[in-house]
């Protein structure tokens, strides 16, 4: 990577001010790892420098914009960093499970059963995705055309999806999550031939995440064995630590030939030049937003983005007319046109920060977002209070999901958790209820003189 640092040092004094305040903040949930909210903040903190503080670094070609512009921007990132610290720790308090409500113990669900459960499921989406891929197994586990092709979960794969529409991006979502349960369970694991099979299965499954050409896919599958690695085993500080830099390496390549071979397939033997890593700009997204707002290029929503993000709970088969997201500003950016009836031919992702600012404005807006994302690593903070292997999984979920929402704040990145959830509740639901029937059964079997509290042969006065 080629350093501008003429561009660097020329930075305003508001971006160096959100550097300082990301730097003092991480510091402090480092020193304060045992608080629940601890980790998930760190996430937030990291989500934040790659997605705003990277970019002048990385694409200083990006960042050309007058002083008063960047200025306005990173002032946003600050009021977003002071709100967020101000509101996670209240409202991880207000999240706090409380004793009574811990949901199952460690070992009520064994990682191995929950990797039978896990890998019957991954089997049943496999199944569906090969009948997608007009029965190809080869091309399901490995689209090697990447995005130049097809893949499983594509509407474009087989035929389009029409009425399964629903059914085939809730059936990706659910693959997603699998494919991370698999990780996540392997450092759990205490049978030798259950990690066998779990590594098996990995093997096997998780080359699609990486050849179908999707970063944001492959960071939340990867990520959560990661964490899973280092905060749930007993191995030595130093292992820790070489594992999560090679972990680290590890990701840095394979981003880049991800956004070196998806628009080509991982099969194309031209010469292609090596990209850097693009994509990481929301901070001149962000510019952007603080500019439209600031000139009243675009209107302030109040709100109704957010009503439009969560309408997505609802099949657009059911609700045809379910509003779009994002039209006004691309159009802002210059994306009108097109063949596509929405009146542009593509939408921008305006970053977790601008997303707030074109909701509210410059100065609430970043307050608005910071409320999200306290509310989401507070929910977090609640899943790692509460122990269990299901919750635990799950938080490792979210905090795998955490830096993807730096794009947008929204149910399409966070179908998997929702998903996740769902299954979560499920099995606790399975598994307490026959554990109940278990112990009233053995009950059951004893002699009424132990159930009554004497010994046999004596009656009970």
């Amino acid at each position: 990577m080629d350093l501008d640092f003429a561009t660097i040092y020329a930075l305003p004094a508001a971006y160096w001010l959100s550097m300082m305040a990301l730097m003092l903040l991480s510091a402090e949930a480092l020193f304060r790892l045992r608080d629940s909210w601890s980790l998930p903040a760190l996430m937030v903190y990291f989500t934040v420098f790659g997605w705003y503080m990277m970019e002048p670094i990385n694409s200083p070609e990006t960042m050309a914009f007058g002083d008063e512009e960047l200025s306005t921007a990173y002032l946003t990132v600050f009021f977003f960093l002071a709100a967020f610290r101000g509101l996670v720790t209240v409202l991880a308090k207000m999240f706090a499970a409380k004793k009574d409500v811990q949901g199952l113990s460690v070992d009520a669900i064994p990682a191995e059963k929950l990797f039978l459960v896990i890998g019957g499921l991954w089997l049943v989406l496999l199944s569906f995705g090969t009948w997608r891929m007009d029965g190809n197994l080869f091309a399901t586990l490995l689209p090697l055309d990447s995005r130049a092709g097809v893949s499983m979960w594509q509407r474009a794969a087989g035929a389009d999806a029409g009425s399964l529409g629903f059914l085939v991006s809730m059936a990706a979502y659910l693959y997603t999550l699998v494919l991370a349960m698999f990780g996540m369970l392997l450092p759990l694991m205490k049978r030798p031939l259950f990690r066998v099979l779990c590594v098996v299965a990995i093997l096997i499954s998780w080359p699609y995440i990486f050849l179908q050409g999707s970063r944001n896919l492959t960071l939340a599958v990867f990520v959560p064995m990661v964490f899973s690695f280092v905060f749930f085993t007993k191995a030595k500080m130093w292992i820790k630590g070489s594992s999560l830099l090679a972990a680290a390496l590890f990701v840095n390549w394979a981003l880049k030939e991800i956004i070196t071979f998806r628009n080509y397939g991982f099969n194309y033997s031209g010469d292609i030049e090596q990209e850097k890593h693009l994509g990481l700009n929301m901070a001149s997204e962000l510019i952007y937003c603080t500019t439209f707002v600031k000139t009243g290029v675009v209107s302030l929503a109040w709100g109704m983005n957010t009503m439009a993000e969560l309408a997505n709970v609802v099949p657009r088969a059911l609700w045809v007319n379910k509003p779009l997201i994002g039209i006004d500003y691309a159009i802002a950016r210059g994306f009108a046109g097109g063949a596509s009836d929405t009146g542009v031919f593509a939408t921008i992702s305006t970053g977790m920060i601008g997303q707030g600012v074109l909701e509210f404005g410059n100065i609430l807006g970043p307050l608005y977002s910071a409320l999200l994302m306290a509310i989401w690593a507070a929910w977090l903070a609640r899943l790692r209070e509460q122990k269990s292997l299901t919750r635990t999984c799950l938080f490792l979920v979210g905090m795998g999901l955490t830096f993807n929402l730096g794009r947008n704040i929204t149910l399409l990145v966070l179908w998997p958790m929702v998903f996740g959830f769902m299954l979560v509740l499920g099995l606790e639901f399975y598994f307490r209820h026959r554990t109940a029937a278990s112990k009233a059964a053995g009950q059951a079997n004893l002699p009424t003189g132990i159930i009554m509290g004497t010994e046999p042969g004596q009656v009970s006065s």
